[in-house]
């Protein structure tokens, strides 16, 4: 019933604005008459279904995640992005991420004095070859850089929001 009432009104209104019965700058500047009209269609089913609303929200935050995705965005969830229109300043570091599009590693503060950064990024670097996380392969390429032989590690597993879970030589990490 909406559906046919959508196509009524979309029909009604490409006869209008192809007939030359509407006034001159009714249509958009830039818009065909059959855009205009499937506006007024989409608005009828928007209106009349709301139900279309809420398969159309869960719809666009996926597109946009998956978007963002693509153009090395990520995006942790909807919330993130409902959230988003407050932000009023955006603060980038200058590690290469903007501007090459690879992250990398600049600096290592220990809070050790005991193991040396070399030992470090031995354990580190090891532990994220078993990772698939995009900040892990910045990680693994500083370590063999500053020149630490790393080992493939066993089960290894990632465990959301806290990082991942291995064994390195026997030892569980």
């Amino acid at each position: 019933c909406v559906l046919l009432l959508a196509l009524i009104t979309f029909c009604v209104w490409i006869v209008l604005s192809t007939s030359g019965v509407l006034p001159d700058g009714t249509i958009p500047e830039g818009s065909t008459p059959f855009q205009y009209s499937l506006l007024f269609a989409i608005s009828v089913i928007v209106i009349a279904c709301p139900c279309a609303l809420g398969l159309a929200t869960p719809t666009a935050v996926m597109v946009g995640t998956g978007m963002g995705a693509l153009h090395g965005i990520l995006i942790k969830g909807g919330q993130a992005l409902e959230t988003s229109h407050s932000i009023n300043a955006v603060l980038f570091d200058k590690t290469g991420t903007l501007t090459e599009g690879l992250l990398r590693v600049t600096d290592t503060v220990l809070a050790t004095k005991h193991t040396s950064e070399i030992e470090f990024y031995n354990l580190l670097g090891s532990a994220e070859l078993g990772s698939i996380h995009p900040i892990a392969r910045s990680v693994v390429d500083y370590a063999e850089s500053i020149g630490c032989k790393l080992t493939q590690p066993e089960n290894c597993t990632a465990i959301p929001g806290m990082g991942i879970q291995c064994t390195i030589k026997g030892q569980d990490f």
